[in-house]
């Protein structure tokens, strides 16, 4: 099982992502929801794994 989640929150205009590892939040984003929810979904852990130096292999839920 991996070290990190994510959690999503997606909304009618914005999608909000949460990343946490140890028991904290280590970073989190808001973007546009668009029409796609499921590709801003997509980028947003891409962007969070990128920007955190976390491989998405280790995101466990």
């Amino acid at each position: 099982m991996g070290k990190y989640y994510i959690g999503l929150d997606g909304g009618s205009t914005y999608l909000k992502a949460a990343l946490i590892g140890n028991n904290q939040v280590i970073d989190t984003m808001v973007r546009n929801t668009g029409i796609d929810n499921d590709g801003t979904a997509r980028k947003l852990v891409r962007e969070l794994c990128n920007n955190n130096g976390i491989p998405p292999s280790d995101i466990g839920y």
